[in-house]
């Protein structure tokens, strides 16, 4: 539940990368108590250890794990997705097979310090969201697709980006569509009309959630969601 409302109240860069760095704290912490104060000889140690486990797994549920998946089903360009969505779910799961094998070759050969590892892991994807990864909150796919398109765009900044036709993401400027309408009919050709515009002028729901993160396509003016 906490995930569910960060993602479209707050976004989904933010998140991730608190996520990843309280994460990364956590396991850091893990990693040294362990590694200086042995939990089978001091108990209080254990007793700090497992804290640490406990909220970095409060974290991981309530950002990465579900962000993550909402990432890859937003990210990727409309033409390629499935096959790119296919992909990154089967590294996923290779990812979760190779920590499971391995683990167990790990703890008998570094024993705690093999939390330093996961540190390092958690560390370096908050900083690949802060510096890759694209806020989409708000925005349709075919916007998504024309905002990672944009040369002058950085990962930084994108939070402030705005689709043509919205005065802000959730706010539609009426008169940009009225006036895309208005030349398209003066040249004689017909209007194509998307999900988010009034279609035959009475049944269409323009409001901004409307267009969210759905799927667009139009074959002969027709809507197919």
């Amino acid at each position: 539940m906490p995930g569910l409302y960060l993602i479209e109240r707050v976004g989904r860069r933010v998140p991730l990368v608190l996520g990843g760095l309280w994460q990364a704290t956590w396991l850091l912490i893990f990693a040294i108590i362990g590694v200086a104060l042995p939990p089978q000889d001091n108990p209080t140690a254990g007793v700090v250890m497992i804290v640490a486990a406990c909220m970095f797994i409060a974290s991981f549920a309530a950002t990465w794990g579900p962000f993550v998946w909402v990432i890859i089903g937003e990210s990727f360009p409309l033409r390629t997705r499935a096959k790119q969505a296919s992909l990154a779910t089967a590294f996923n799961w290779l990812g979760n097979f190779l920590i499971g094998f391995l683990t167990p070759y790990a703890d008998d050969g570094i024993g705690y310090a093999f939390g330093f590892v996961f540190f390092a892991c958690n560390f370096v994807a908050a900083g690949v969201v802060y510096l890759f990864v694209f806020e989409t909150k708000s925005l349709s796919l075919e916007n998504v697709d024309i905002m990672y398109s944009d040369p002058s765009l950085s990962a930084r900044t994108s939070k402030k980006w705005v689709p043509a036709g919205y005065i802000t993401r959730n706010e539609r400027d009426d008169s940009y569509w009225q006036r895309r309408h208005s030349a398209v009919a003066a040249n004689g050709g017909a209007v194509s009309k998307s999900i988010d515009e009034k279609y035959d002028g009475k049944d269409a729901d323009t409001s901004p959630e409307r267009g969210m993160s759905m799927h667009q396509e139009r074959v002969n003016d027709e809507r197919r969601v």
